[in-house]
């Protein structure tokens, strides 16, 4: 009897546990079948985030606010149709014609010479020149052969009328010469510096400020020569071709 008491009490509570088991299984059942479709199952406590709350993001390379800009070509502003073109600052002129002398011992010749003009305005420009003259004539039988080197530095005022411009000036400088007189009774060859000085008028053609074609004429003022017994006075005419810079 004992035995049998002894055999059934396990069976009792592990039937008990198993009912209590099935028990909390079925109310687990019943509680979700009653749950609303939409319930969610809550979610878990969200973790702490430990990372920096500003983020440092290098900037894309075609980003244009660090982006190396590189110098802006500045193109040159073109005047506007039909505006006059800008006055040169310098021109060199080559000029060449006529040399007739005023004294009785030298009759007429021809005269080359280069200039190198700046423009200090529109109106007026200095101007170095030098040049070569020739020239020779006859008086009481002797005859009188002679030349030189003008070396002028002068001042010029333009005066632009439309397409030509009207200029004159005058100046100051220095002429070497070389020259001989031969005769019955004489015979000297001379040479040295004659002080001079000139003045001045023309009229050019002016081709867009880039190249003037001209007309000149000029009067020199010269010391005479003690061994020659003559000056340099003389007028000039001349042919002139200016090339603006």
């Amino acid at each position: 009897m004992r035995r049998h008491a002894l055999f059934l009490a396990p069976c009792l509570l592990v039937g008990c546990a198993s009912q209590a088991v099935h028990s909390q299984h079925d109310h687990a059942l019943d509680a979700l079948a009653t749950r609303p479709a939409d319930a969610r199952p809550s979610e878990a406590p969200a973790e702490f985030d430990w990372s920096p709350s500003i983020v440092f993001e290098t900037p894309a390379a075609e980003s244009n606010a660090l982006a190396t800009s590189e110098p802006i070509a500045l193109e040159p502003q073109q005047p506007p149709p039909g505006a006059p073109a800008p006055r040169p600052m310098g021109r060199v002129t080559i000029k060449g014609g006529y040399y007739g002398a005023d004294e009785d011992a030298l009759d007429d010749g021809w005269i080359a010479a280069v200039s190198w003009m700046q423009f200090m305005s529109p109106v007026f420009a200095t101007e170095f020149e030098i040049g070569y003259l020739d020239v020779d004539g006859k008086d009481g039988g002797i005859q009188t052969e002679l030349w030189a080197l003008p070396i002028m530095v002068n001042g010029r005022f333009n005066v632009p009328v439309g397409p030509f411009e009207i200029f004159g000036g005058a100046g100051f400088g220095t002429v070497y010469y070389d020259g001989e007189a031969d005769g019955a009774v004489i015979d000297v060859s001379a040479d040295g510096w004659l002080t001079a000085g000139d003045v001045f008028a023309g009229a050019a053609l002016n081709l867009r400020n880039a190249m003037t074609f001209g007309v000149e004429w000029k009067r020199y003022f010269t010391d005479s020569s003690s061994d020659l017994d003559t000056g340099l006075d003389a007028n000039a005419v001349m042919l002139t071709l200016g090339l603006s810079r």
